[in-house]
């Protein structure tokens, strides 16, 4: 019986569910360690000094780690740039956390095992949430996407009977019948009214950002 409740409490699965309790812990011990023998209220602030760290770390890094492992399991050496730029924001955030904890630990052991256990703990979640697989097919995606031009798209905005109107982009492809004329981001609209009916009456959600294959349409 106690073995299999040693197996269920150390097992991947019960540490990524309990990831929150299990940091708050993390944070109360080492809150404790870093003044054992020390002024009573020190428990207290060392206590609220970790949490504040942790939460620092907490922020960033379980996106980052898993973000940068893809450019690196994806284009091995030619994905470290793009790992260290996406990490950019998590390494930033590691320096106030380690800046705050400069002023809790008193030995450099505790200041480690810190990093460490905390580093281990986001690395089990991120396993068990399959955040790895996840962040690789999202890179793939992404990168897999062909850069286009938006200047260089036939379409309302680049023409030169555009004419802006406010919130006009929401009105477009939100409303459920065709709206107002003055609505309507286009100057020439007494030669285009059917392009705009046949966009409005396609379903809003399968709707593009602007009707498509103007033949009024001229480069601005």
């Amino acid at each position: 019986m106690k073995e299999k409740i040693k197996k269920h409490i150390f097992s991947p699965l019960f540490i990524s569910k309990n990831a929150g309790v299990i940091s708050i812990i993390i944070v109360l011990v080492f809150g404790i360690w870093s003044n054992i023998g020390g002024i009573w209220y020190k428990y207290f602030l060392n206590s609220i000094l970790v949490f504040i760290a942790s939460m620092f770390i907490g922020t960033t890094l379980i996106e980052g780690l898993t973000r940068g492992f893809s450019y690196l399991y994806l284009f091995r050496l030619k994905g470290v740039l793009k790992a260290i730029g996406i990490n950019i924001l998590t390494i930033i955030f590691f320096f106030f956390a380690f800046f705050i904890l400069k002023f809790v630990f008193e030995t450099p052991i505790q200041l480690i095992l810190f990093f460490i256990v905390y580093i281990v703990l986001a690395i089990v979640k991120a396993i068990v949430d399959k955040k790895f697989e996840i962040a690789i097919q999202k890179t793939e995606a992404l990168e897999s996407m062909s850069y286009i031009n938006p200047k260089k798209i036939l379409w309302c905005k680049t023409c030169k009977h555009f004419e802006k109107i406010k919130n006009y982009e929401e009105k477009l492809s939100l409303s459920e019948k065709i709206i107002k004329d003055s609505e309507i981001p286009c100057k020439i609209l007494n030669k285009t009214r059917i392009l705009w009916i046949d966009y409005f009456q396609t379903e809003s959600g399968e709707r593009a950002l602007y009707p498509k294959n103007c033949p009024e349409w001229i480069k601005k």
